[in-house]
């Protein structure tokens, strides 16, 4: 059976600041949208209108801030009530949470990390799988960037994974988390994307993060993404097929334009994969032996003129061997003249979409 994601495509994070800004952007830019709701539960006025408008134009998923998974103290009961309405109030797709914890008898205000414990699996599953029984469907847990792993007993992924299994609930898979906590805690962030179990993904995040030192990264979502955790993603697409991601911008927001431009950069990578998935048959159709000799003839350095652009290809040696003279009949010279302008296509369109494409820059998306 093919796991069904709750949304498709590149989402964004809805804030309350950009309610009005976003008023214009259509589902074809933003697939899906996602809320904290926390924020939301019992809003009316102009900000409760505004968050109906976004609920019936786009589809939702929700990200809580403050369930405490991993709090010594008893379920916020009264919270998840608030929550079920709301998932049916605003056809919620999926509802996420941090697995860690920020309150004891009071707020702590931020997310504390879980002791990487036996004990504490089985405490957390357990709060889990209370939690999908009442509101009668999986939830996603988030896998969260710490800074510091008090009484630890095992690794991260070995207790991600655990509380993942023993809870069974999906996932929701931070990109940028993986990165932060790579460069925090001193594990390559490819080992641990690896080992995750791509089946029980849900949907995914991407954000940016603040650079403290060279050994200290702080999971902000208060700047852009940075390139080594695009190919992350890019990596964790290859890994696990293409599953919805979504951009967290919480603070220093920049205009829609350039939210925008990310938002698309998610769907330049999901496109890669589309595609590769889909197969191109032209791409997937093995060469003849006629056109194996014409593209070792014609690889030449091309520098040709299209639209008033330069097209020039670095994957094309600079010195091309001489042509190799063929005994061929008429109907060979026009196959070998076809092979040639497909061979031609195929290295020059690639080249012509990135160079006239207005949203793509030679770092936006895949390469």
């Amino acid at each position: 059976m093919v796991y069904q994601y709750p949304v498709q495509g590149a989402g964004l994070g809805l804030r309350r600041s950009l309610c009005g800004p976003l008023s214009s952007v259509s589902p074809e830019q933003v697939q899906f949208m996602e809320v904290a709701p926390e924020n939301w539960i019992n809003v009316g006025g102009r900000y409760g209108a505004a968050l109906r408008s976004y609920t019936e134009k786009f589809p939702f998923v929700m990200h809580g801030l403050s369930l405490s998974i991993g709090s010594p103290s008893g379920l916020d009961w009264d919270l998840l009530r608030s929550i079920k309405t709301f998932i049916a109030e605003h056809s919620i797709r999926c509802y996420s949470e941090h697995l860690s914890y920020c309150s004891d008898s009071g707020h702590l205000y931020d997310l504390m990390p879980i002791p990487f414990t036996e004990e504490a699996i089985d405490y957390v599953a357990e709060r889990i799988i209370q939690i999908q029984d009442f509101l009668g469907q999986r939830i996603a847990m988030e896998n969260v960037s710490y800074y510091a792993a008090p009484q630890q007993e095992m690794s991260e992924i070995e207790f991600l994974n655990a509380v993942l299994n023993k809870a069974d609930c999906n996932l929701l898979l931070d990109v940028n988390n993986i990165f932060v906590n790579s460069i925090n805690h001193r594990y390559d962030p490819y080992d641990f994307l690896k080992a995750l179990p791509g089946e029980r993904i849900a949907y995914g995040h991407i954000a940016g993060h603040f650079e403290e030192a060279e050994d200290l990264r702080v999971d902000t979502h208060g700047a852009d993404v940075i390139d080594p955790v695009w190919q992350l993603l890019d990596a964790a697409y290859a890994q696990f097929g293409v599953f919805p991601t979504l951009l967290e911008r919480d603070f220093n927001i920049p205009p829609v334009d350039e939210l925008l431009m990310e938002v698309d950069q998610i769907r330049g990578y999901q496109r890669k994969y589309d595609k590769i998935e889909q197969g191109d048959p032209q791409s997937l159709r093995k060469p003849t032996q006629l056109e194996k000799v014409l593209e070792k003839n014609f690889r030449l350095r091309l520098s040709l003129p299209f639209n008033g652009l330069s097209l020039s290809s670095p994957h094309i040696s600079e010195t091309p061997k001489p042509i190799r003279r063929l005994k061929v009949s008429k109907i060979a010279v026009w196959k070998s003249i076809e092979a040639y302008f497909l061979i031609i296509s195929k290295l020059l369109l690639p080249m012509a979409s990135q160079s006239l494409s207005p949203s793509l820059t030679q770092n936006d998306g895949p390469q």
